[in-house]
């Protein structure tokens, strides 16, 4: 990663880390268990932590994390039908298992 030599104004800047969870990003995950590659989200993770290191300590860092509750009751596109087609043609809706569940491995942070 390049250096970048110029003012980060803490006033206006910050640094937003946007669902880098288990669940999403690790071997073991939802998606690796899905059949999805986890290796290009792993490979951004040292960035990410050289960004914490060496931002100026009053730029605000955010962690927006996807949290679904256990009992599915904030489960609002299989509950409305908003699904997309390509979820609903994977039969993805069909699955009984979540990803990013409160309270589960899943849905912590992967920083590591």
């Amino acid at each position: 990663m390049e250096h970048y030599r110029g003012l980060i104004d803490p006033r206006c800047c910050g640094l937003m880390i946007i669902d880098m969870q288990n669940d999403f990003v690790s071997p073991g995950g939802y998606h690796h268990r899905q059949g999805r590659a986890c290796e290009p989200m792993q490979a951004i993770i040292p960035n990410i932590q050289l960004l914490l290191r060496e931002l100026p300590r009053d730029v605000k860092r955010i962690h927006v994390m996807t949290v679904w509750e256990p009992d599915g009751s904030d489960d609002h596109w299989r509950i409305h039908k908003l699904l997309p087609e390509r979820v609903r043609a994977s039969g993805e809706t069909l699955r009984s298992e979540h990803n990013v569940v409160r309270g589960t491995w899943g849905r912590r942070l992967s920083m590591r």
